[in-house]
């Protein structure tokens, strides 16, 4: 997929392929660190359920410098419209390493 992708100059078909977990994978370039795979949620809405019940508002983005903020899942009342717009020019400076937590309150 990724090779078809680069002949096509069409980016994002290797994680079209195998999908959103691959994608959320981070690695870091710090020692000891640069030779980790830290895996994202692997079942975000189980996740997102488990906390709305204990009455969390929340929501699970992946954002970085290649493809702006991807919302994985959130519990009800977020508006995700607002968020994307938000995080999408990556305002964390999250890039090739590990992705910090980065937590947006409504005033």
């Amino acid at each position: 997929a990724t090779v078809l992708g680069k002949l096509l100059h069409h980016k994002g078909w290797f994680y079209a392929v195998v999908g959103p977990v691959a994608k959320a994978v981070d690695s870091d370039k710090v020692m000891p660190y640069d030779a980790c795979l830290v895996p994202g949620p692997l079942d975000v809405e189980a996740s997102v359920a488990a906390l709305a019940r204990k009455g969390a508002r929340i929501s699970v983005v992946d954002v970085n410098d290649v493809s702006g903020a991807e919302i994985l899942g959130s519990t009800a009342g977020i508006d995700e419209d607002w968020l994307r717009r938000s995080l999408e020019d990556n305002p964390a400076g999250n890039d090739d390493s590990m992705t910090p937590i980065v937590v947006v309150m409504l005033e």
